[in-house]
């Protein structure tokens, strides 16, 4: 039988060998998570999930608002330390 790792098992494989328990936050660290836009996101195998932690509450706009990405570009092109 051939058998091929997900690309979640991939990353998952690769986090166990520099974090402890293989990850770190509130959700099973076997989920490799890829992308996230508003409420949804979706893992390393394309699969899609409703992010109900939603960054434990701060990320009440979602994930990747148009405006909040605007004004942290815009405050970047100033420098990021001093």
């Amino acid at each position: 039988m051939n058998h091929t790792a997900s690309n979640a098992q991939h990353w998952h494989e690769r986090a166990a060998a520099v974090l402890p328990a293989a990850g770190f936050g509130n959700f099973d660290p076997a989920m490799i998570l890829a992308r996230g836009q508003g409420s949804r996101v979706w893992d390393e195998d394309g699969n899609e999930f409703i992010d109900l932690l939603i960054g434990s509450g701060p990320m009440i706009l979602g994930h990747g608002n148009e405006e909040v990405a605007e004004a942290v570009k815009e405050q970047m092109a100033k420098g990021l330390t001093f």
